[in-house]
């Protein structure tokens, strides 16, 4: 792992951790669902969680080619 990559990791790593711990505060205080989705429809919600979870399986997908099978150049 290049040098790049591995600030890549960091970085994500160190963004990702003021995320995690608002979702953790806003699920202890029974507010998730007024924080995520805000006043949508409740008929309107799975496109919600749907979207969110193609998001997310494609933002792993991209980091871990970033990370381990792209060659950072020299």
């Amino acid at each position: 792992m290049g040098t790049q990559q591995i600030i890549l990791l960091v970085i994500n790593i160190l963004g990702e951790l003021p995320l995690s711990g608002a979702i953790i505060s806003a699920s202890e205080a029974n507010q998730a669902d007024e924080y995520s989705l805000g006043r949508s429809p409740a008929s309107i919600r799975p496109v919600y969680t749907v979207s969110m979870i193609l998001s997310a399986l494609g933002y792993f997908a991209f980091i871990y080619f970033i990370l381990f099978r792209l060659v950072p150049m020299k």
